[in-house]
């Protein structure tokens, strides 16, 4: 459990002693058995975490299909890279903000996966455009993890035109 959950300990004190309670490791034979299993679960190796570097690129603006068209709703492809050093895990897109009272209409958040090094995924969102408007901004707010479970967040700004 501590490796999964607590990546980044390194080292356990444990002061062994009767105080407000029996702390001692040995206090009985399953306490003793507990606490051995526990440390020898713990790896000796420690791996440096390296945080992930994501880009996030805009690659084409159309409509899905004539419904849509006709709606104003607008399909937005997004590709998402990972140059490194670190592999990024969990990655989720948790909002976008546009000028031109344009609004995201794909369910929020969405969960995108893993983005190991030198790796890519696309991002499909889709945005309501007023009648009028023919080009608008957008921010997409990013989180995702690295190897010891630190979180990252990424914005970007993009004009869609």
């Amino acid at each position: 459990m501590i490796p999964t959950r607590y990546p980044r300990i390194v080292g356990v004190t444990w002061f062994n002693l009767i105080k407000e309670s029996d702390w001692r490791v040995q206090s009985s034979a399953s306490s003793l058995q507990a606490f051995k299993a526990a440390i020898n679960r713990i790896d000796a190796v420690q791996r440096p975490c390296e945080s992930p570097s994501l880009s996030l690129q805009a690659n084409r603006s159309h409509w899905a299909d004539y419904s849509d068209y006709v709606n104003r709703v607008l399909t937005v492809d997004f590709t998402l890279g990972n140059e490194g050093p670190g592999d990024g895990y969990d990655l989720f897109i948790y909002n976008s903000w546009s000028t031109e009272a344009v609004a995201v209409e794909t369910d929020l958040p969405l969960l995108a996966g893993d983005v190991p090094v030198g790796s890519s995924t696309l991002i499909r969102l889709r945005y309501s455009i007023p009648t009028g408007v023919d080009s608008f901004y957008t921010s997409v707010h990013s989180i995702l993890k690295d190897d010891c479970g630190s979180r990252y967040r990424f914005p970007w700004i993009y004009k869609q035109a």
